[in-house]
């Protein structure tokens, strides 16, 4: 019963994460940027999924600051992608802003999910 669980919830996990790769990708291939841009925006969700799976099976605050990582990584790619998406502009592939735009992109996910992970952990630990 118990792997049962985890398998299902890794399944979850999985197609989740596919999801937000799928967004990381598009914007990258399509404006074509270049592999160490597209490398660089899939770090956030990765530390977030691996994050969750070392989780699993480990204490509750654990688990919650894990899951709030990994839910602000995904959350920032996907605004990001959102946010390419619904421009009216075409962006040019050889601009830097454009390059700018997703490689802080990353950063900003990563720093928000930090502070928000620490904030968590620290009420966790209050009650």
């Amino acid at each position: 019963m118990f792997a049962s669980r985890h398998r299902s919830q890794l399944a979850s996990m999985a197609i989740v994460y596919v999801a937000v790769m799928a967004l990381v990708f598009y914007p990258a291939f399509h404006e074509g940027f270049g592999a160490k841009v597209i490398l660089w925006n899939c770090i956030p969700p990765t530390l977030g999924l691996i994050l969750v799976i070392t989780a699993l099976g480990k204490s509750r605050p654990r688990m919650i600051v894990s899951a709030i990582v990994a839910l602000f990584t995904a959350v920032g790619a996907t605004f990001f992608f959102a946010a390419w998406f619904f421009t009216p502009l075409d962006t040019d592939p050889h601009s830097l802003t454009t390059a700018l735009v997703f490689i802080f992109g990353a950063a900003l996910s990563l720093a928000l999910a930090t502070i928000v992970s620490g904030l968590a952990w620290f009420a966790v630990r209050i009650t």
